[in-house]
């Protein structure tokens, strides 16, 4: 699994995006303070994901919509795919 973290407001075109360890990103999960995004298909995400995560595939057509709806500007998100290619690489463009 590989994972990124940013600020929800990087939706407006920044570059708040960075990427953590896992073991950051362990401890990064168990804040209440931030959001946890699952960007796998939804046949993965059936497959097992981390509890709390809320799926919103980044290769569907309303990507930038849901997580537009989805997700606070102000809260950290912390965005998780297998590979680190589809977290790493998309974000919502606002």
């Amino acid at each position: 699994m590989s994972t990124c973290a940013m600020q929800a407001s990087c939706c407006t075109h920044n570059d708040n995006i960075v990427s953590i360890s896992a073991p950051e990103f362990e401890k990064e999960i168990k804040s209440d303070t931030v959001q946890l995004v699952d960007v796998r298909t939804p046949q993965e995400y059936a497959e097992g994901h981390i509890d709390g995560a809320l799926n919103i595939d980044v290769q569907s057509d309303d990507f930038k919509e849901l997580a537009q709806i989805e997700l606070s500007k102000d809260s950290t998100v912390l965005v998780y795919c297998r590979s680190g290619r589809r977290s790493l690489y998309h974000r919502v463009e606002g």
